[in-house]
């Protein structure tokens, strides 16, 4: 029984990584007259005693037809870095951990401090929303994403359930022409509500300090990439080595 029987009225499911646009996804789809939620993690929605599978049965058995899901896939150390900062930058006053920004890491933290801790946590995997949300998606259904097939915008896939159709898309484009690639989806046109933009952060100018001076070590960045191989490889035409190599040479220690 679900937690939340609104679960089954939805047009479309959100179910994407930490920092991929779900919230302007989901605000634009809402603004464009569908109805539609966001989550980063199945324990993000009130599921119940269901799992995902078990959700989407009780979706097909009320409507006869499949639900929109949406999941993106980001260059990994970018979303990390996005990631961090909101975790430790706007959680903890959304959640009412501390009283103002001043009580957060990233105020209290210099920048040089920060990247120490970047590092670290990115090493250990252990960063907010390390995990891939694809990578859950795949195994709460035991689904092999790479006989998705690829619609003609050329960035983004889909595989077609009884019970769901999954639209899979690399972030970078598919936000690059947003309204094309949403409108695409849904197939229709839609009214763009954009959201959570880190140029309205009140640490934009702190973040883009740590981004200028960033530099890893090149074995934290291929142990990042290697756990994301598959999801690489299935979104990039180019190798997997010469996308390793890039990112090395974009946040690498020189």
């Amino acid at each position: 029984m679900l937690s939340d029987p609104s679960l089954l009225d939805l047009d479309f499911l959100v179910f994407s990584s930490h920092k991929t646009g779900t919230q302007t996804i989901r605000n634009s789809l809402r603004a464009s007259g569908y109805s539609a939620t966001h989550c980063h993690q199945v324990s993000h929605l009130a599921l119940g005693d269901d799992d995902l599978k078990g959700y989407l049965d009780a979706y097909f058995a009320r409507h006869t037809k499949p639900l929109g899901v949406i999941t993106l896939f980001r260059e990994p150390i970018d979303r990390h870095i996005s990631s961090f900062f909101q975790g430790y930058g706007s959680r903890p006053l959304n959640e009412k951990e501390v009283a103002d920004k001043t009580g957060t890491l990233i105020h209290r933290l210099s920048v040089d401090e920060l990247r120490e801790q970047f590092i670290a946590e990115l090493k250990a995997k252990t960063l907010i929303g390390y995990s891939e949300s694809i990578h859950e998606i795949a195994a709460a259904l035991h689904l092999d994403f790479s006989d998705a097939m690829m619609i003609p915008d050329g960035h983004t896939r889909v595989m077609q359930l009884p019970t769901a159709r999954i639209f899979l898309s690399r972030f970078e484009p598919f936000f690059q022409h947003f309204e094309a690639s949403l409108s695409r989806i849904v197939g229709d046109e839609i009214t763009v509500k954009n959201s959570n933009q880190s140029e309205a952060k009140w640490y934009h100018e702190k973040y883009l300090q740590f981004r200028r001076g960033l530099q890893l070590p090149g074995v934290v960045i291929e142990e990042a990439y290697l756990s994301k191989r598959d999801l690489i490889e299935l979104f990039y035409e180019k190798p997997f080595e010469a996308v390793l190599e890039r990112a090395i040479a974009a946040y690498g220690s020189k």
